[in-house]
């Protein structure tokens, strides 16, 4: 990473040679973030795009000694990157996954307003003191040995044979799936820094997944539940949520 942070913040002024469009699909978005080589390649990209093409949001992981700084330039070129090729980006948030913890994350979150006071001839360490990073722990505070368990399964690549078990993220969210010797799941989902423990089951032979979100005690919304479906592969899960009356889609991708 720091390579690619130093080569590309010395090009900073330089335009790309690039179409700028109005449209993008998350396809798009994770191939113009890997092509920029501002992250390390050998693991998943990830990026969602809000229904007004406005925010971007991207998962990526970074190395143990990355620095503080190091992910928030990081950021600020992606967010360069946006800019010159999609006109309706004006703000991303960047989370970076411990490689080695994938339960530890830095989110950073920057605007198209910092790129432009870089632009401006602004001093880069001033830019980068105004732009926000927070920290993401989001083990369950349960047992040493259900910690371990947890660790375990972000070891153990899904595969259709041993279901769903494992590490996954949708971009903005972690989740931990555990299923049991039956068709029982548990473990959590993790997003914006919220927690929710998660019931359900799996059918091995549909490879559906049920899911239910366990309420917080000040949510007084409607129970959250989901449906996915395993993909052959087993590095997918595809499906959707539902609260109330409000549901969306959203995929799962199996972490590393």
């Amino acid at each position: 990473m720091r390579k690619a942070t130093f080569i590309a913040i010395t090009l900073w002024l330089v335009p790309l040679v690039s179409q700028i469009v109005y449209a993008q699909t998350t396809a798009d978005l994770e191939s113009l973030v890997t092509k920029s080589k501002l992250v390390d390649t050998t693991h998943p990209v990830r990026a969602m795009i809000s229904s007004d093409k406005q925010q971007v949001s991207i998962s990526t992981f970074c190395r143990a000694q990355t620095t503080d700084k190091d992910c928030k330039i990081t950021a600020l070129l992606m967010m360069k990157e946006l800019m010159q090729r999609y006109k309706t980006v004006h703000g991303i948030r960047v989370t970076f996954f411990d490689e080695v913890n994938p339960h530890h994350s830095r989110t950073v979150r920057t605007t198209e307003g910092d790129a432009l006071l870089v632009d401006s001839g602004k001093p880069v360490h001033e830019v980068l003191a105004l732009i926000d990073i927070s920290y993401g722990d989001v083990r369950p505070r349960t047992t040493v040995e259900s910690s371990k368990k947890q660790s375990n399964l972000a070891a153990n690549p899904a595969t259709p044979a041993s279901g769903v078990n494992g590490t996954w993220t949708s971009g903005t969210a972690l989740v931990i799936i555990q299923q049991s010797a039956g068709s029982q799941i548990s473990g959590f989902w993790s997003q914006e820094g919220v927690s929710h423990k998660l019931r359900g089951s799996y059918n091995s032979r549909t490879r559906i997944l049920d899911l239910s979100f366990e309420q917080l005690q000040s949510d007084d919304r409607p129970p959250t539940t989901g449906r996915f479906e395993l993909t052959r592969d087993g590095k997918e899960l595809v499906g959707s949520w539902k609260v109330g009356g409000e549901t969306g889609n959203v995929k799962l991708y199996k972490v590393g």
